[in-house]
């Protein structure tokens, strides 16, 4: 794959990964046993964990068929590896924060885009003065109803997350000011907000007695947060809305991610 031509995306909109594409047949369960999935997926993951955030969305498909991939599962890997060898002199740069230090989330998901269960994705990254520091890419753990209860089990996800890291930059001394979150979605966040329960939304305190509110201990502590519609979207395109056919220098931009420096 080191001369393969690059793509611009990590995952193509043709790629519909299934079950259904795994091998049925004794041959084609041969075919794929002489093809190393497995070991070129914890490849692609070490990598998502260490630096790449932008292919976490891509790698969270890709790894549900470990144990029963198919040939569209390894041309989709392949698609994958040439996206990274387009951007493999690119790094997270983390520069001095200029205005304080600012830890910043973006949380989105797709609803009911996985093919199998039915089950949305929950996407988010955090930023540290303008750097990804924290990142998530993964199916929701139950079915979303509606796209309002997806956002909101996305957001809830995010608010864990970003309490988490408050607590961690806090207790470093690094960290004065609440988190900020940004969701493009006004009905998951007026959820958040002013949680009044209908017919719509009356199933969701449930199964998600987790949501914001719990996870911050208080109504006053979740308003003071910021919420609405974030200006850099473009981070999140790789996330539950990966197949945007944003140019790869467009996404590394979006990501903070800068080339490396050459000897």
């Amino acid at each position: 794959m080191t001369n393969s031509k690059s793509t611009s995306v990590p995952l193509a909109a043709h790629f519909q990964l299934c079950k259904d594409q795994s091998p049925k047949t004794d041959s084609e369960k041969a075919k794929m046993e002489k093809i190393p999935y497995s070991n070129a997926i914890g490849s692609v993951m070490y990598l998502m964990v260490s630096t790449r955030p932008h292919i976490a969305y891509a790698v969270s498909c890709l790894s549900r068929f470990m144990s029963n991939p198919g040939i569209t599962h390894w041309e989709a890997l392949k698609w994958l590896f040439r996206y990274l060898n387009g951007s493999n002199n690119s790094g997270i740069k983390f520069s001095k924060c200029s205005e304080g230090v600012k830890l910043m989330g973006y949380v989105d998901s797709n609803y009911a885009n996985d093919r199998d269960s039915r089950r949305s994705t929950t996407s988010y990254v955090f930023t540290l003065c303008g750097a990804c520091n924290s990142w998530k890419s993964q199916l929701q753990n139950i079915v979303a109803l509606s796209t309002t209860e997806a956002e909101y089990i996305a957001i809830t996800e995010a608010f864990k997350e970003a309490l988490w890291l408050e607590g961690l930059l806090k207790e470093i001394g690094f960290l004065k000011h609440k988190a900020t979150i940004f969701s493009d979605s006004q009905s998951g966040i007026q959820l958040c907000k002013n949680p009044i329960f209908h017919d719509r939304t009356k199933h969701i305190d449930v199964f998600s007695s987790l949501g914001p509110q719990s996870s911050f201990g208080c109504d006053d502590h979740l308003r003071s947060a910021t919420f609405g519609f974030g200006p850099r979207w473009r981070l999140l395109k790789y996330g539950p809305n990966p197949l945007m056919a944003q140019p790869t220098s467009t996404l590394l931009d979006g990501l903070t991610h800068q080339p490396r420096p050459t000897a």
